[in-house]
């Protein structure tokens, strides 16, 4: 685990080397590794060797509901679709109002749904 995010926070883990010639940890990588988070205020904030107990709950919290999550989203993302069919029904529902105020083009089957078939009855006679 090297990067998390939460809530526009990115913690970070690194190795830092206290001198040019440090050789500490795996490789010569330097001395660590120490979290840090970006995005706190705008700077770099040090966490220390270990997450905060708060921010290991919520990555533990994700983990351990990870399916009920993706359940949720789902669900969310099913009533988004009905939603945006309603939204396209109603726009042709209002366009078809348009057109008969405006003299434009009058969709009769909107007309009769919103109550106003009468006004589709010249129509006809066209």
């Amino acid at each position: 685990m090297s990067d998390i995010t939460i809530n526009g926070v990115r913690f970070h883990q690194q190795h830092r080397k206290c001198c040019r010639t440090c050789t500490h940890g795996p490789g010569g990588m330097g001395h660590g590794p120490y979290w840090y988070a970006f995005g706190i205020v705008g700077k770099t904030t040090y966490i220390g060797k270990e997450l905060p107990a708060l921010v290991a709950e919520h990555l533990d919290g994700l983990v351990a509901r990870k399916d009920e999550l993706a359940a949720k989203r789902a669900e969310l993302v099913q009533q988004l679709d009905q939603l945006r069919t309603q939204v396209q029904h109603l726009d042709t529902l209002r366009r078809a109002l348009d057109g008969l105020t405006d003299g434009g083009f009058i969709d009769t089957k909107a007309l009769k749904e919103l109550g106003l078939e009468a006004f589709s009855k010249v129509l006809k006679i066209l």
